[in-house]
C-alpha cells in the first residue's frame, strides 16, 4: 500500500514543509548568543574578581547557584517538555492546544516555584550557614528566593518561543538580560555597595528578564497564535499539565544523571586516587566539555524541528530527517575534534600552565571519543524526546553514568590515567550503540555511517597535516 504525500518521508516533502533554513538560522543565533555571553561574562568577571577577595566572590557564585537550583526545582524540566509539545502542536496546526500547553506549563511551574520559595524561607538560616558560611546572612537567602518564580516563569516563556523555533528572540532576550545582570552586579561591586545590594541586583535583573520576555511575547502574539478571546476549559488545562509534568519529571531524571556526571569525580576520585589526579582529569574534562556543551546548545534547535516532523510524518519522517542531519553534523564537528587533538598540549599550557601538561594526554583520547560520539548523540536525544520517548535517553544517561562510576572504582586505582580513559570508553560507546540500535529498530533515529567514516578520514588527514606542520615549521599557540 502506498503512503500519501503527507506521510511519505521524502526530501522534497519534509524539508519543504518544515524548512531546514530555520534550523541553520537558529543555530547561527545560538552561536552568536554564546559568543556574546562569554564576552560579557569574561569582561565583567575580570572586573569583579579584581575588586573582591576570593571569599566575597564566592558569595556571588553562591547567589547564582541558589537561583539556578531553585529554578531547576521549580521547573522539573517542564520547560523542555513544553518546547516539544508546542512544536508538535504547531506541526499539526492545532493552535488551540498550543495555548493550552502554555497555560498548563504555568499552572505547574508557578505553584512549584512558590513551594521552593517557602522552602528557602523556612530554611534560610541553615542555608546561609551552609552555602554562605554565615547564618546571619539568612536575609540574603530570602532575598534571592524572591527571584525564583520570576526566573522560572521566564524560562517557560522562552521555551514557548523556542517551540516556534524563534531562537533569535530567545537569544536577544538572554543577551540583554545577561548584560543587565552583569552590569548591575559589576556596578554594585565596584562601588562597594555590599552583600545586600549584590543580592538585590540579582532580583532586579530577574525582573528585567521576565519583563523583556513578556514584552516580546505580547508584541509577537500573532506569530505565536496567542489570542485573548479563546475559551479554554480548566479540565483541559489540567490534563495537559499532568502530561507535561509526567514528561518533564522523566527528563528531570536524565538531568540528574548529567549533574551526577559532573560531580561524580569529585565524590569518588579522592577516595580511589589523589586530589592531584582529580585536578588533572578535571581540567581535561572541562576543556572537552566546553566543546561538547557548545554542540549540545546548537543541537537544541533540532528539538522543535524534529517535533514538527514527528507531528506530520511520524517516526519514519524523524528517522529520515536524522539521517540527513547526522550527515551534516559529522562533517561539521568530527574534523574539529580531530583537528584540536594535536593542539592539546598548547591548550593546556595556555589555559592552565605547564604544570598541568599531563592533562593533554587525557584530553586527546577524550577528543577522539567525542568525535565519534557527540555529533550523533546530540541528535539522538532530541529525536527520542521529539517522539515523546524521554525514557530512552534517561535510561542511557543513568546506565552510562553508573557504568562509569563502577569502572572507575575498579580500574583507576590500578591503572591510573589509562583506567580513566578505559572507564570513559566503556561507559559511553557500548551503551550509546545499544540504545541507538533500539531507536533505529523503532524508526526513531538513523545515523549516516558513511558520512561518519568519511568525516573521520577527513579528521585524520587534518590531524596529520597539522602534526607534520608542527614538526617541520612549528605551529604553536603558546
Amino acid at each position: 500500500m502506498e503512503l500519501d504525500d503527507k506521510t511519505t518521508p521524502n526530501k522534497n516533502n519534509i524539508f519543504k514543509i518544515h524548512g531546514v533554513s530555520a534550523v541553520i538560522y537558529g543555530s547561527l543565533w545560538i552561536v552568536f548568543g554564546r559568543i556574546l555571553y562569554y564576552a560579557i561574562s569574561f569582561i565583567t568577571t575580570s572586573l569583579i574578581t579584581h575588586a573582591l577577595e576570593p571569599s566575597d566572590y564566592g558569595i556571588i557564585l553562591q547567589f547564582s547557584f541558589l537561583l539556578d537550583i531553585g529554578t531547576t526545582l521549580s521547573l522539573l524540566s517542564v520547560d523542555t517538555a513544553l518546547v516539544r509539545q508546542v512544536a508538535f502542536y504547531n506541526g499539526k496546526g492545532d493552535f488551540h492546544k498550543i495555548q493550552v500547553a502554555l497555560r498548563s506549563s504555568l499552572l505547574t511551574t508557578i505553584p512549584f516555584s512558590l513551594g521552593v520559595v517557602a522552602l528557602y524561607i523556612l530554611n534560610a538560616r541553615n542555608a546561609a550557614s551552609f552555602f554562605l558560611n554565615n547564618g546571619d546572612l539568612a536575609d540574603l537567602i530570602i532575598l534571592i528566593s524572591a527571584a525564583i518564580p520570576f526566573n522560572a516563569i521566564t524560562y517557560i516563556l522562552l521555551s514557548f518561543m523556542s517551540g516556534f523555533k524563534d531562537f533569535k528572540s530567545v537569544t536577544l532576550i538572554n543577551t540583554v538580560s545577561t548584560l543587565a545582570n552583569r552590569s548591575l552586579l559589576t556596578y554594585a561591586v565596584l562601588f562597594k555597595l555590599g552583600y545586600y545590594s549584590w543580592a538585590l541586583t540579582v532580583v532586579i535583573a530577574t525582573l528585567a528578564y521576565i519583563a523583556i520576555a513578556v514584552a516580546v511575547l505580547i508584541r509577537k502574539r500573532n506569530d505565536y497564535h496567542l489570542t485573548y478571546s479563546t475559551t479554554i476549559a480548566f479540565n483541559e488545562v489540567k490534563r495537559e499539565a499532568l502530561g507535561l509534568l509526567k514528561f518533564g519529571i522523566t527528563l528531570f531524571s536524565m538531568n540528574i544523571a548529567r549533574v551526577l556526571a559532573v560531580w561524580s569525580d569529585n565524590i569518588i576520585f579522592p577516595a580511589i586516587a589523589t586530589l592531584s589526579f582529580l585536578s588533572i582529569v578535571g581540567l581535561a574534562k572541562s576543556i572537552n566539555g566546553m566543546i561538547n556543551n557548545l554542540i549540545y546548545m546548537i543541537s537544541a534547535v533540532f528539538l522543535p524541528y524534529l517535533s514538527e516532523v514527528y507531528a506530520s510524518h511520524r517516526r519514519e519522517g524523524v528517522s529520515y530527517t536524522t539521517l540527513k542531519i547526522t550527515k551534516i553534523s559529522f562533517f561539521l564537528y568530527t574534523p574539529l575534534f580531530f583537528f584540536l587533538a594535536p593542539l592539546a598540549q598548547d591548550f593546556i599550557a595556555f589555559y592552565a600552565g605547564m604544570k598541568y601538561l599531563e592533562s593533554a594526554w587525557i584530553l586527546v583520547p577524550l577528543l577522539f571519543i567525542s568525535a565519534v560520539h557527540i555529533p550523533s548523540y546530540s541528535i539522538w536525544s532530541k529525536s527520542e524526546i521529539a517522539a515523546k520517548r524521554p525514557v530512552m535517553p534517561t535510561k542511557e544517561a543513568l546506565t552510562s553514568q553508573l557504568s562509569y562510576i563502577i569502572s572507575s572504582i575498579l580500574l583507576i586505582p590500578s591503572l591510573g590515567t589509562l583506567g580513566f580513559i578505559l572507564s570513559s570508553v566503556i561507559s559511553i560507546l557500548p551503551f550509546w550503540l545499544y540504545f541507538y540500535r533500539k531507536s533505529h529498530r523503532d524508526c526513531i533515529m538513523t545515523i549516516d555511517f558513511i558520512a561518519m567514516f568519511k568525516s573521520i578520514i577527513a579528521g585524520l588527514i587534518s590531524t596529520s597535516i597539522l602534526y607534520l606542520s608542527r614538526l617541520v615549521g612549528g605551529i604553536y599557540i603558546t
